[in-house]
């Protein structure tokens, strides 16, 4: 059975939750949604570590950093796929960033980066089909020019 690993708290690095329906997959969006705090959540989902996912071994396996806006009603999706990659739609007007928190960090996404919760559910539910083997083909993806992550502890 296919399975993703879901971390958004620090007790999420030795007892991730995992995510291996589509009623899983809407249960963590709600969650992220519902969690008291002044800042939007993001989760990261990795592969069951059982699942042979076809990449080279020592490098970073298929992940994706899913962002939840609050407000808007609205999420971001960065995917780690052979490169960076990120789930595209329209710029926001005043071209400003969405921003998720994942574990104390900041997690910036571009202005063109906010879908609607029902495809951030899809890409998930797509992703996890799929074991992580391509980009899910229900959203735009953009290629992230440069590591997101670098420079962080």
């Amino acid at each position: 059975m296919t399975a993703l690993r879901a971390r958004w708290r620090p007790e999420h690095e030795q007892q991730p939750v995992i995510v291996s329906t589509r009623a899983d997959i809407e249960r963590l969006i709600d969650t992220l949604l519902e969690v008291p705090g002044e800042n939007d959540l993001a989760a990261v989902l990795t592969l069951d570590p059982s699942i042979q996912h076809g990449l080279p071994a020592g490098g970073p396996g298929p992940q994706l950093l899913v962002g939840v806006n609050r407000r808007e009603l609205v999420g971001s999706v960065r995917l780690t796929l052979f490169g960076f990659w990120y789930a595209q739609s329209e710029a926001t007007p005043d071209s400003t960033e969405y921003a998720y928190h994942l574990l104390g960090c900041r997690q910036a996404f571009p202005a063109d980066a906010a879908i609607c919760l029902d495809e951030v559910v899809l890409v998930i539910e797509e992703f996890l089909d799929d074991s992580g083997r391509r980009r899910p083909p229900c959203t735009a993806w953009t290629a992230w020019l440069s590591d997101p992550d670098a420079g962080r502890p």
